[in-house]
């Protein structure tokens, strides 16, 4: 006999409503009835859709670098598993409202949503490269970014490299859990290991050219180049200033599939592992679904791509 609403809410010993209220989402179901409920429509093989919808929430509604790539790993991990994505920009999350779903996934990169999800919504989140809040159930997965951004100094250094710019893009840095790590991370392995860096921080594209003419007046002979986005745009301006790279001027960016391996010359490059990101978040979000709680935030590491930006700077 095949599943349905009000078979599940006799089974749960709850009302249909009930049932419509814990696949819509609503914070309005104690979370024992709600995992019962969640239990209940797997073990009798309930295909409605409600029961496998994630929301997949993003800052806009463009996606180009990580928020392409790190988009397509999270719709090809869900597809794996199931489940289906539902795409909401974070300026429609109220449309969440309207909508039957397990649960959610956030790439936004500034922190908020974290502390007023709860009061609307029961559904289990996981940010992505933000901040969690274990208070109400809500972890966070993201990529190491001191580790990030010592594999990529420690390349630079073994290159014979001792002066290095880095090139951030933040609007809002106090916005940022990235930013302040990245910050810190750079400086703190170039005191312990003998070097000296500036750091200039482009608040848009546009002004990318000037935040580079700052680090090659300051004597810079590499350049770390921190965002999937900021890659093409240091090695326009660095055309622009008549540069060579690596010739000139090493360069490291951040793996932005697509672009990055295309670059002439191609970049060396760290990445984010989306796949892995995708995974852990996924893995987060099903054990939450089958009733599991005190669960932990879960990092993953980055990589380092050799390819032709770097070499040993001029004597």
């Amino acid at each position: 006999m095949k599943a349905t609403v009000r078979s599940i809410a006799k089974a749960a010993q709850v009302s249909p409503a009930t049932v419509s209220r814990v696949f819509s989402g609503s914070a309005r179901v104690n979370p024992q009835v709600r995992a019962q409920v969640l239990n209940l429509a797997r073990e009798l093989g309930y295909h409605g859709s409600e029961g496998r919808n994630i929301a997949l929430i993003t800052s806009g509604n463009t996606f180009f670098g990580y928020d392409g790539m790190i988009l397509d790993a999270l719709q090809s991990e869900l597809a794996h598993r199931k489940f289906r994505a539902i795409l909401i920009p974070l300026f429609s999350l109220p449309c969440l409202d309207e909508c039957a779903f397990a649960g959610a996934i956030s790439i936004v990169y500034t922190s908020g949503l974290e502390k007023i999800w709860s009061r609307n919504r029961a559904a289990p989140l996981v940010c992505i490269n933000t901040i969690g809040y274990h208070l109400d159930g809500i972890y966070q997965v993201r990529s190491d970014e001191t580790r990030g951004t010592e594999l990529a100094l420690k390349h630079l250094f073994e290159f014979g490299h001792r002066k290095i710019g880095m090139v951030t893009f933040a609007s809002d840095p106090s916005q940022s859990k990235a930013f302040p790590l990245r910050v810190e991370a750079f400086q703190r392995f170039l005191r312990e290991h003998g070097g000296t860096g500036k750091i200039a921080n482009a608040i848009s594209i546009t002004r990318v050219p000037d935040a580079v003419r700052m680090l090659l007046d300051a004597g810079v002979t590499a350049i770390f180049a921190v965002g999937e986005s900021i890659g093409l745009p240091v090695t326009h301006a660095l055309k622009l200033f008549h540069r060579g790279i690596p010739e000139d001027i090493s360069l490291i960016s951040y793996e932005n599939r697509g672009i990055s391996e295309h670059m002439d010359p191609p970049h060396t490059t760290i990445g984010q592992r989306m796949d892995r990101l995708a995974a852990a978040a996924v893995d987060l979000i099903e054990k939450q679904l089958n009733g599991e709680h005190n669960l932990s935030d879960i990092s993953v590491d980055y990589y380092l791509r050799r390819r032709d930006s770097v070499m040993p700077p001029k004597q």
